[in-house]
């Protein structure tokens, strides 16, 4: 299963855990993709970065993770749709990469609900429906 994990989401998951970080766990585990453009490896770098300042072990490894483990795909189209333009670079990865999900706990990108049929849905409904049993 392919998804597109929005920067809220993997950095809630990786300093603050709960259901965020067992959807980094069903990563790890391969359970699921995570796809990403260059665009969203940046910023994931940078805003884990940031955060992380002061657990440096812990943003290294995490960044070591990322940046070689997610498939990084070029975009294909552009869109603007979101009503934040920052988002749209999230929709647009998803069509790109003909992913199963977007995972966002951005009210921006889950009010659209959906894009090319692809849904637009919460980290705890994302594990409630596909890994509840785990």
């Amino acid at each position: 299963m392919k998804i597109v994990l929005d920067t809220n989401v993997l950095v809630s998951g990786i300093f603050w855990g709960g259901t965020p970080f067992r959807i980094l766990q069903h990563w790890i585990s391969d359970d699921i993709e995570i796809v990403a453009t260059p665009d969203i490896l940046d910023e994931y770098v940078r805003v884990i970065s940031s955060v992380g300042k002061k657990q440096a072990d812990l943003m290294t490894q995490w960044i070591d993770l990322i940046t070689t483990n997610t498939a990084i795909i070029e975009k294909q189209i552009s869109l603007s749709i979101s009503r934040d333009p920052d988002d749209d670079k999230f929709l647009e990865c998803a069509v790109s990469g003909d992913v199963d999900f977007i995972v966002s706990g951005d009210d921006d990108l889950l009010t659209l609900k959906s894009i090319h049929a692809i849904p637009i849905i919460k980290p705890s409904e994302f594990i409630s429906k596909y890994f509840s049993s785990h």
